[in-house]
């Protein structure tokens, strides 16, 4: 029994070795994409007294002037002068946290120096009474007061800019709440309309009808940031995607051209999305490549699979389907003479064949046919006998008032 014992505590022992020596490799892993993407070294930090501050602000200055040689003094620049919390204070970060009298800065600066990009792990709350944790990323420093940076933004930029990194769902959760429930700047109307009331109001009042004074005081419009100011004034979106939607015909219309000629085979008519769709470069069946090898192995039988899972609409569908065609289609299906008894509704008309009906220049001229026959026609006023307001009935004078109000 004891061997037996022995024998089980060294296999649950190689499985928590190998789940450390993965844990390890995972930690370097994230560490290296941590020091690949941003960066907290200085390279010229102020207190060394070594940088010396430039006559020309770097924000002022373009990043296509900057010059190759001048790339690696222009990036301590801005370091030095937008990316350095330098400075402390009440109306800004300084915090009281929990029950501490002391003030702290909400940003946790400044930070202690670090030699080497490490993670850190930290217990949180949660629901039930299991312990969880989450990891944080301590980035190698030599500036206390350096914000996160990446050089290519903040070059390209030429302002204050900050990265974070999200290695697992706690922190993407804490920085979508973060955004999703940070409002715009408080307003001083509310404080304003409050202490008016209370001045306003003497001491034997009814405190009822104050409070009510201050909410119908506070309702109006909310604050506005700059950002969504300057673009409600320049006419700008306040959203915008990079996909374009455009909508895609499926019932085989096509779009009519107005400046046709014969050499284009009597076709008034060019292809559609659908048409180009249609006519696509297709390839053979069996791509017999390394890439559908590794990607898509048993491509074949998934696409027999497919093929043999189709089944023919039943006549319903068709029905239904063929109802779905718009009025001017089943209009062009009755532009036929009237003495042709046979017609059916279901009959096509070939347009292409009509075309040679008309000559080009005709054709030309169907956009604006309406329009220039209208301009032609002279239209004659009929002349009506005036009538005597005063000879209306009763009824006839109160519709007369109706309508000329």
């Amino acid at each position: 029994m004891h061997n037996q014992k022995d024998e089980s505590d060294c296999v649950s022992t190689e499985h928590i070795d190998q789940d450390i020596e993965a844990g390890k490799n995972a930690a370097d892993k994230v560490c290296q994409y941590v020091d690949w993407l941003l960066s907290t070294v200085n390279p010229n930090p102020p207190h060394e007294d070594v940088w010396i501050r430039p006559a020309v602000h770097p924000c002022q200055k373009h990043h296509e002037g900057i010059l190759d040689f001048e790339l690696d003094n222009d990036y301590a620049d801005l370091l030095n002068m937008v990316q350095r919390h330098t400075n402390c204070s009440t109306n800004y970060c300084l915090r009281n946290k929990g029950n501490e009298s002391e003030l702290k800065c909400r940003f946790n600066f400044p930070h202690e120096h670090c030699a080497k990009t490490r993670l850190e792990f930290e217990e949180i709350h949660s629901k039930g009474d299991k312990v969880q944790y989450k990891a944080r990323v301590v980035t190698e420093r030599n500036d206390s007061r350096l914000n996160n940076n990446q050089q290519l933004q903040l070059q390209g930029w030429r302002a204050n800019c900050d990265i974070q990194v999200v290695i697992d769902h706690y922190s993407c959760v804490e920085y979508l709440t973060k955004y999703a429930a940070k409002g715009e700047p408080r307003s001083p109307m509310l404080k304003k309309t409050f202490n008016y009331i209370v001045d306003s109001v003497h001491g034997n009042g009814d405190s009822h009808k104050a409070i009510k004074k201050v909410v119908m005081k506070t309702i109006g419009e909310r604050d506005y940031a700059a950002q969504e100011t300057m673009h409600h004034l320049l006419s700008l979106k306040l959203h915008r995607s990079s996909f374009n939607v455009i909508p895609v015909s499926l019932n085989g219309s096509r779009k009519i051209c107005h400046n046709t000629s014969i050499e284009n085979d009597g076709i008034c008519t060019s292809n559609s999305l659908l048409d180009y769709y249609a006519s696509r470069e297709q390839y053979d069946s069996s791509p017999e490549t390394p890439y559908a090898h590794n990607h898509v192995p048993d491509w074949l039988d998934k696409l027999e699979a497919i093929v043999q899972s189709q089944v023919e609409p039943d006549n319903e569908l068709a029905d239904q389907q063929a109802t779905t065609r718009e009025e001017w289609m089943i209009l062009s299906d009755l532009h036929t003479p009237f003495d042709n008894s046979e017609q059916h509704l279901d009959s096509t008309h070939d347009w292409h064949q009509d075309r040679h009906q008309y000559t080009d220049q005709q054709i030309g001229e169907m956009p604006t046919w309406i329009k220039s026959k209208k301009e032609q026609v002279n239209t004659t006023y009929q002349e009506y006998e005036i009538v005597d307001v005063n000879s209306f009935s009763e009824m006839q004078q109160l519709a007369y008032n109706i309508v000329k109000s």
